[in-house]
C-alpha cells in the first residue's frame, strides 16, 4: 500500500508536519528558515525573500525538484493511475455523479482496479488511508468537469482540435466517440506513461482521432512537441492542463504557458 499511494501522500498530504517541510527548505536552499512555530516560519520566509530574492528565486527550483516524486523508467505515472483511480470509484459508487468517466477503471493499474472493485479494500483506502485527501479528490472531478463543459463550447463555436497537456490517463477520446470525425485529439505526455496507456486502450479499441505525442516539459516546448503531430498551428484549438505543474520548475511551467498562448 506504500508503494502504491505514495505519489498521492507524497504531494497532498496535510499532515505531514510544517517544521519538516522548512527544515527540508533550508537543507535545500542554504537558507536558515525558523522552525519554532508558524508565525516565526513566516516572517523567517519573507526576511529571506526581502533580502536576498534573486538567491531564493534560483534555490526555490533546487528546493520544488527535490520534492518531486520521479517517474521509475519504463513505468506509468502513478499519480496519474491513483486520479484515474478516483474518478473510477466516483463514477461508480458516488451520487450525485459530478464527472462521468466509464473508462478510468479499464485504465488505471491492475492494483488500483482490485483496490477499486473490493469493497474492504476500496474503504480502507479510500476512507482510511487516503481520508484527508477527499478535497484533492474533488478537484479532481471538478477540474475535469469544468475543463469539458468549456471545451463543449468552444467545439460548438467551431474549434476541432484539443490539446490535452499532461494528458495521464484520461479518457476523452474514448467517452466521445460521437466526435472522431469531428475534434482532433492530441494527447501530450511521458512517453512511458503513454506506452502503458496505449496498451490498454487497446482492448478498447484506439479512437481514429486520438493522437500521442511524447514530450518531457523540462526538455521541449508544447509548441516543438507538436510539429511532430498533425497538429494546424492555423486552425483554433482548445488546451487544457490540469496537472504535472508541481513537478516542474518554474521556467519549464513559464515555458509551457508561452507555447500554449
Amino acid at each position: 500500500f506504500r508503494t502504491l499511494l505514495s505519489p498521492v501522500t507524497h504531494e497532498f498530504s496535510r499532515k505531514r508536519p510544517i517544521h519538516a517541510r522548512l527544515i527540508e527548505f533550508s537543507r535545500v536552499t542554504g537558507h536558515n528558515v525558523p522552525t519554532d512555530s508558524w508565525p516565526g516560519n513566516a516572517r523567517g520566509i519573507l526576511d529571506i525573500a526581502r533580502n536576498s530574492p534573486t538567491s531564493l528565486s534560483a534555490n526555490a527550483t533546487s528546493y520544488r525538484a527535490s520534492r518531486e516524486y520521479p517517474m521509475k523508467k519504463g513505468r506509468p505515472s502513478r499519480t496519474a493511475e491513483a486520479a484515474a483511480a478516483m474518478r473510477a470509484r466516483h463514477f461508480m459508487y458516488e451520487s450525485p455523479v459530478i464527472f462521468k468517466d466509464p473508462f478510468a477503471l479499464d485504465l488505471t493499474s491492475p492494483a488500483w482496479r482490485r483496490i477499486v472493485v473490493t469493497r474492504p479494500l476500496r474503504w480502507f483506502v479510500f476512507e482510511r488511508l487516503l481520508r484527508g485527501l477527499r478535497r484533492v479528490g474533488a478537484q479532481i472531478l471538478v477540474r475535469s468537469r469544468y475543463a469539458e463543459d468549456v471545451l463543449e463550447q468552444s467545439i460548438a463555436a467551431g474549434t476541432s482540435q484539443y490539446v490535452i497537456v499532461g494528458a495521464g490517463f484520461d479518457s476523452f477520446a474514448l467517452r466521445r466517440r460521437d466526435l472522431e470525425s469531428k475534434v482532433r485529439v492530441f494527447e501530450l505526455d511521458h512517453s512511458d506513461t503513454q506506452q502503458i496507456k496505449r496498451e490498454r486502450i487497446g482492448r478498447l479499441g484506439l479512437p481514429r482521432n486520438l493522437e500521442f505525442v511524447s514530450v518531457n516539459f523540462e526538455q521541449e516546448s508544447v509548441a516543438n512537441a507538436l510539429t511532430r503531430s498533425t497538429f494546424d498551428r492555423e486552425s483554433p484549438a482548445f488546451f487544457s492542463w490540469l496537472g504535472t505543474t508541481m513537478y516542474l520548475s518554474n521556467s519549464a511551467t513559464r515555458q509551457t504557458l508561452e507555447a500554449i498562448s
